[in-house]
């Protein structure tokens, strides 16, 4: 059986301006992004990272210009 890897997405680092510490994100769909953190209690042998999915901010959309004419009912 051979091990088959399936990119689900990939994770930038950054840091974090309020308190300099580093994480990693990433888009996973249009309305999730994944987000892994250090686990700052983590003892010996513990997970260092926790890993969790986070609803995704909405972006405003820009306005449609208004043009004046009638709208097309067909």
């Amino acid at each position: 059986m051979t091990d088959t890897k399936i990119e689900l997405c990939r994770l930038y680092e950054n840091v974090s301006k309020t308190t300099g510490k580093r994480y990693f994100v990433g888009n996973l769909s249009f309305t999730s992004k994944l987000l892994l953190l250090p686990n700052e209690q983590a003892k010996e042998g513990e997970p260092g990272w926790t890993l969790f999915v986070v609803e995704r901010e909405s972006k405003p959309k820009a306005a449609t210009p208004w043009t004046g004419g009638e709208p097309w009912t067909g």
